[in-house]
């Protein structure tokens, strides 16, 4: 959540690709990893109260834009509605909100596909960006950010299933060299594009400079993540165990 937040201040064009190149991803990634197989009746309970929040929120910052402005748009209630990647940023402050839109279409998805059909997820991940392409954006005129879903469902795949394997492959000089790599491709991609454009990567609009590579830097960050909360997890538990053998001995 604070790379989402972040990934919405104004930064420079380094800082802000560095961010989204695998925030989202990352995002979708932990919430496989922490899913909890439910019924569908369940899981369909949860998603609406999930949706009722979104619903709650794009009519408090809709309000909002009626008291400054003084004058009621009726298309952006349709937008509230439909909830289109491009409708949903024409409400104030609201757009930010588009990922929970897409975790709960998601989540539904995971549940047609579970996660042992990851190639489903990479699949629609390739099929997604494409089709969009092809049809000059057809997909982010669809309802309920389906679109951006698509790509993103493969990511909630591979956490529900791969975690434990990149957990168990962690060491100090690995995380070392995932870090250096992630940097190599990532200074080597963003330096063609300097000033180009200001954002290479943006999911919610579907953009994708070059698919494979953004589908290989995103999992690099994401390995890089996990593995760098271990080492951080890793020292302050052997830190905390020094100070307390030092405590104890002070004491004798």
């Amino acid at each position: 959540m604070v790379l989402v937040v972040l990934g919405h201040i104004k930064f420079s064009f380094y800082q802000l690709n560095f961010i989204y190149f695998f925030h989202m991803p990352l995002f979708f990634y932990l919430s496989g990893i922490f899913q909890k197989p439910v019924d569908w009746k369940t899981d369909l309970k949860r998603n609406s109260w999930v949706w009722l929040t979104v619903l709650v929120y794009g009519m408090f910052f809709i309000g909002v834009e009626i008291l400054l402005s003084g004058r009621v748009d009726v298309s952006k209630l349709s937008n509230l509605l439909f909830l289109t990647p491009n409708g949903i940023w024409d409400i104030s402050f609201f757009g930010v909100f588009w990922f929970l839109v897409a975790w709960v279409v998601v989540k539904l998805l995971s549940k047609v596909f579970p996660p042992r059909w990851i190639f489903v997820g990479v699949g629609l991940y390739f099929v997604a960006y494409y089709l969009n392409w092809f049809t000059q954006g057809v997909l982010l005129a669809l309802p309920f950010c389906i679109g951006p879903s698509l790509l993103l469902f493969g990511y909630y795949q591979a956490g529900s299933i791969t975690h434990e394997v990149i957990k168990n492959q962690y060491s100090g000089m690995k995380l070392l060299g995932v870090a250096l790599l992630y940097l190599s491709v990532f200074f080597y991609l963003v330096k063609f594009f300097d000033g180009d454009q200001e954002k290479l990567v943006n999911y919610h609009q579907m953009i994708l400079f070059q698919p494979i590579f953004s589908f290989f830097i995103a999992y690099l960050g994401i390995i890089f993540v996990l593995w760098l909360s271990i080492f951080i997890d890793h020292t302050s538990r052997t830190n905390g165990t020094r100070a307390l053998k030092r405590g104890q001995e002070a004491h004798c």
